[in-house]
């Protein structure tokens, strides 16, 4: 049993998590290979923030069968902790782990070709229930059920199999009580990295080569709350750029009350922190966003986008938005689509809201207030028409300006150029050669539609 397939649903916390146990099972002798191709052992790491996700995961598992009828199944993650019965149910799945057990991946694999004897003294199991990841299958899905590992002890990587770029995990959990999200149950509360963790992290990807990295976190501004000595996520970003030689560092989503007037200067002075943020909205009606236990208002959220945009007029601003909320109205969507349309948003991420059991949305409102599905499909598509807009019009803006981006592997189907990705969150298909790829070059912006963006390297 030498080769492995990670198949990675969800946030950029998987994506670190996968790179890490594909690093510390690289170590081991085992070969990471292609998702597409069969595999001896497939590791599926899973995403629940909503049914959709849950759907994907369970697809997930019956790809990997179909690959390799004989390979083993390993299910990992988010879906795991929160409906573990709905995982062990799934045909063919071999072993279940939550996100605590994953840097016990080794050990884990080893004791399925060992036997359970085998298991019992590498991990120090004693009992049978506690062969499942370390912990019974009822407790992995019980509310903090299972001891969370905090992200300072986990391995680190010194690269990120087939990415230009690299994710830096420093923070994990989650302490809001956002009413729609599941999260807290799955990633438990909010767990910061050590500042030391970090820099040596950063400064290892940097020694690989790495010209950008993205910081990322369930609850990304909260980094620092839990540790006795600090530091706020602002210091923490000040030591990277004061002890690294990174070229480039992008944060991954940030709160709208997480922009403290020390963060928002510290992301506008530096040229080194990517003009791009993603700052979630969920609802552009008050009323919605008090339901859904958001803590701000919209004119709370429309200060902040004037004043980046104010500071840094060529910033990207993106925004996560939530549909058919439960008892939403027709007028409350209007008032959404209204307020997206009168602030300088540069792009939507769009989700149709999802029951999550165990949440206080679950568990407050009945089948009869859910927004039929119909209508949560047709406000999503206007929505999305105007994510369309407003990317188009950022993009059309940028037209004969020349930016600095960082070549990616992966080709442009159609036109066969490669991606590349400005500071400001542009694809850009450019004329080059794989052997640019990580590399950050400035590009001139030669022409821009709905379909692409292209540049010519200077």
């Amino acid at each position: 049993m030498r080769s492995v397939a990670f198949l990675t649903l969800g946030c950029k916390l998987n994506q670190f998590e996968s790179a890490a146990m594909a690093g510390q099972l690289e170590e081991a002798g085992f070969e990471i290979i292609d998702p597409k191709r069969p595999a001896d052992v497939y590791i599926i790491n899973t995403c629940t923030v909503t049914g959709k996700t849950d759907h994907r995961s369970r697809a997930a598992v019956r790809r990997a069968q179909r690959l390799n009828l004989d390979a083993v199944i390993v299910v990992a993650g988010c879906y795991c902790k929160v409906a573990p019965d709905e995982v062990e149910a799934l045909p063919g799945v071999d072993l279940i782990i939550g996100n605590a057990e994953k840097p016990k991946i080794v050990a884990l694999l080893r004791g399925l070709v060992s036997g359970s004897d085998s298991l019992e003294n590498q991990l120090g199991f004693t009992t049978e229930t506690e062969r499942n990841g370390g912990v019974p299958p009822a407790a992995v899905g019980a509310p903090l059920a299972a001891p969370f590992r905090s992200p300072s002890e986990e391995p680190m990587i010194v690269r990120f199999f087939d990415y230009s770029r690299a994710f830096v995990k420093v923070q994990a959990g989650c302490d809001s009580q956002c009413a729609y999200c599941i999260i807290p149950r799955a990633r438990g509360p909010n767990s910061s990295s050590s500042p030391d963790w970090v820099i040596k992290q950063v400064q290892k990807l940097v020694g690989a080569g790495y010209q950008e990295v993205v910081l990322c976190g369930t609850h990304l501004g909260t980094y620092g709350l839990d540790l006795a000595q600090g530091p706020t996520f602002t210091d923490m970003l000040k030591h990277i750029l004061e002890e690294t030689s990174l070229k480039r560092v992008r944060l991954s989503s940030i709160e709208p009350m997480e922009f403290d007037a020390e963060l928002r200067e510290a992301i506008v002075s530096s040229n080194r922190i990517c003009r791009h943020l993603h700052i979630p909205l969920q609802s552009g009606c008050d009323a919605v966003l008090k339901a859904m236990n958001r803590g701000y208002s919209t004119d709370d959220y429309r200060e902040l986008i004037e004043w980046f945009k104010a500071k840094c007029p060529g910033m990207c601003i993106g925004a996560d938005v939530i549909v058919g909320f439960p008892a939403e109205t027709e007028a409350q969507f209007e008032a959404t689509l209204a307020f997206i349309r009168s602030i300088d948003l540069s792009y939507l991420h769009v989700f149709s809201y999802s029951v999550r059991p165990g949440t206080p949305a679950a568990r407050d409102y009945t089948s009869r207030q859910q927004v039929p599905p119909e209508e949560i499909k047709r406000r999503s598509r206007a929505l999305r028409a105007e994510s369309r807009a407003k990317r188009l019009r950022f993009s059309q803006a940028l037209l004969g300006s020349t930016l600095d981006v960082l070549v990616l592997k992966r080709t442009d189907g159609q036109t066969g150029r490669r991606l590349a990705l400005s500071d400001n969150y542009v694809n850009v298909l450019v004329d080059a050669d794989e052997s640019l790829a990580g590399q950050i070059l400035p590009a001139r912006i030669t022409s821009v539609t709905e379909d692409a963006v292209m540049g010519q390297p200077q």
